[in-house]
């Protein structure tokens, strides 16, 4: 799995986008949100190419603790 797209709704309605290149980071990153077994079982899922929903309630700030920019953003 090299690339990692996260989609974020709100009501339904996509507000925000972005892909992360996936240097083994996710369940450490996502484990912020949703715990650190629930993160490594979506990492798990992932690999396998199929998608996984987060459902849940999460504020701006905690979804920026998944972006990490990279190098010149």
């Amino acid at each position: 799995m090299e690339y990692i797209h996260f989609h974020v709704f709100l009501d339904g309605v996509e507000v925000g986008r972005w892909s992360e290149t996936n240097i083994g980071q996710l369940p450490d990153s996502l484990g912020k949100l949703v715990g650190r077994a629930k993160a490594i079982e979506y990492d798990r899922i992932l690999r396998t190419n199929i998608e996984v929903d987060v459902p849940g309630e999460y504020t701006e700030e905690q979804l920026r603790l998944l972006h990490t920019p990279h190098r010149g953003e």
